[in-house]
């Protein structure tokens, strides 16, 4: 910012770095209490089977301060090749 900035100026400098700090923040409370994995065997939604645990894989979140990309616990069911981020 230049000495002599509007304040309109200000606050669109204030707003961009506001969005990124609240994306931050936001997908660390997302995880707050863990990536999603579940010690017991998952069980399919559609089909009953248990799923496998594939590990972890990035998943995209839309919010109202713009995206975050957090990792996510990813289960697969080998019956009807489902796919689930826990929990849900």
């Amino acid at each position: 910012m230049h000495p002599e900035a509007s304040f309109d100026e200000i606050v669109k400098q204030i707003t961009s770095r506001r969005r990124e700090l609240m994306a931050g923040l936001a997908g660390q409370l997302a995880l707050q209490h863990g990536a999603g994995a579940v010690p017991e065997g998952l069980r399919c939604e559609q089909c009953g089977a248990l799923m496998r645990y594939k590990g972890e894989a990035k998943r995209g979140i839309e919010h109202i301060e713009g995206s975050s990309e957090i990792d996510r616990a990813y289960y697969h069911c080998p019956a009807c090749e489902g796919g689930v981020f826990p929990p849900g």
